[in-house]
């Protein structure tokens, strides 16, 4: 149904489309959206970028890259969609940190690895890529995760186990804070000011987008 029909729908059987006005708001309509299929999509109060439904003042927003857009000046309304995906690969080469914030702004965070299952997958995205991970200092995941899961290199020929924090690496002693994984999916630290391509987790997305009135989205 449309954003219209969707509002009366709402009004007559329950109270009003959905005001999302804070991050708890958008986590609980982000469970239920989880119910669906692979990428789902749906309406919520928002119109015109500003006003709600149920006349809610809240500033509260979390739009996708780019939106809103209103392109072809005609999209007035808004909905959510949630995808499902679990890793994204981004090619640029960026440092741990501007690949944390590349990551918090445009996905969830940098990914965690928490199990072997995890650590495959992404080697199937990445092609024997080195990619930083959101591990920093051993220890501390970017999203908080407290996974005890690693898959640190062992010693090589004319190499030492990791993590070896530099001390090997000329200039490189003390410095190496920051996790990335190579070639057969083993993590070593790295400086962090290096650059790498790097994973983005995206299974926490739920983000909102401008449609037309007539685009055909079911409610929840």
């Amino acid at each position: 149904m449309n954003w219209t029909e969707a509002q009366r729908y709402c009004r007559e059987h329950h109270t009003d489309l959905a005001s999302v006005r804070n991050e708890t708001e958008k986590k609980k309509i982000r469970s239920l959206l989880n119910f669906y299929s692979y990428y789902y999509t749906a309406w919520i109060g928002l119109s015109k970028s500003r006003s709600w439904s149920d006349k809610s003042n809240s500033s509260f927003s979390y739009w996708k890259a780019g939106q809103p857009d209103n392109a072809g000046q005609r999209e007035y309304c808004t909905a959510v969609s949630f995808s499902n995906d679990t890793h994204v690969w981004v090619s640029e080469g960026k440092t741990w940190a501007e690949a944390q914030s590349f990551c918090r702004e445009y996905y969830t965070d940098l990914a965690s690895v928490r199990s072997r299952t995890e650590l495959q997958q992404i080697l199937r995205i990445t092609n024997g890529s080195a990619v930083w991970i959101g591990l920093y200092r051993n220890r501390l995941w970017s999203d908080q995760s407290n996974s005890t899961f690693t898959y640190w290199r062992p010693e090589v020929q004319f190499a030492p186990s990791e993590p070896d924090n530099g001390v090997y690496t000329y200039e490189q002693y003390g410095n190496q804070h920051c996790t990335a994984v190579h070639y057969l999916g083993y993590w070593t630290d790295e400086d962090c000011l290096s650059s790498f391509p790097f994973i983005c987790y995206s299974g926490e997305l739920l983000s909102f987008g401008l449609y037309r009135q007539i685009n055909t989205y079911n409610t929840w």
